[in-house]
């Protein structure tokens, strides 16, 4: 049962300078109402404290809270432009905020919408260059891309360049790239919605899967409710309050 009850609305603002708030939906809440006190017993993956960012200066986000735990499945929505990805890229220490605090685990994995693969090289070779190559042997690194591969069905396409695999073929290499050095947290920065019905479902079964046995903390960017559902996830609402236009994913 997926509960949409919006708490602990705080006030942040986009690119466009104009103010946006912060919801937290908490979703399969104890009825006891006891989920805090149960999060309070587990350790921290990560957390944003207090977070916010000026980007060529503008105001992108301020205040944003967040804590993140091994057992942490969290959408955050909200519509184009309004700092999905930015959260994701703090998260991730791509960027850096300007004001309060970031925790971040060790090992941390995202996976962009645009897969930053390299389109000349196999599926394989793609797969290994998710490791660091010198603190990997040779046979340890294929065994572990070969592991990874078949956990995402990339077997038939292994020795092809990435160049002629179809949309679906190159996010099963970046996930499986992705999972290579067993992140702590995973990072995915809308990858799902180009995805035709059957393949996106057999995907994210398989990210599911993998998240819930291996303890792995899953954050997610989306603009749509049924894959926040399907992970059972708490949402991470960003909503404008004032009307605005001309906005652009950063």
């Amino acid at each position: 049962m997926v509960d949409h009850q919006l708490t602990d609305q705080e006030t942040i603002q986009n690119q466009d300078g104009d103010a946006v708030s912060r919801q937290d939906s908490k979703m399969n809440i104890d009825p006891a109402g006891n989920w805090e006190e149960e999060d309070q017993k587990k350790e921290l993956v990560a957390s944003l404290s207090h977070t916010g960012i000026e980007l060529d200066q503008k105001k992108i986000l301020e205040g944003i809270d967040l804590k993140i735990y091994p057992d942490s499945r969290i959408a955050v929505m909200g519509e184009s432009g309004i700092g999905k990805s930015t959260i994701l890229k703090i998260l991730a220490g791509i960027l850096e905020p300007t004001e309060g605090e970031v925790l971040r685990p060790e090992k941390i994995s995202m996976v962009f919408d645009q897969e930053g693969l390299y389109p000349l090289l196999s599926a394989m070779t793609n797969i290994q260059l998710g490791i660091d190559w010198s603190a990997c042997p040779r046979k340890e690194r294929k065994g572990k891309a070969r592991k990874w591969g078949k956990m995402f069905n990339c077997e038939s396409f292994w020795d092809q360049p990435v160049s002629t695999l179809s949309a679906g073929q190159r996010k099963r290499i970046a996930l499986a790239r992705a999972m290579m050095k067993e992140p702590q947290l995973l990072l995915l920065d809308e990858i799902f919605h180009a995805l035709d019905g059957k393949l996106r479902t057999q995907i994210m079964e398989t990210v599911k899967v993998i998240c819930q046995e291996k303890q792995i903390a899953l954050v997610f960017a989306t603009h749509d409710p049924a894959e926040a559902e399907f992970f059972d996830a708490q949402i991470f609402q960003l909503e404008p309050l004032t009307s605005d236009s001309d906005k652009a994913d950063l």
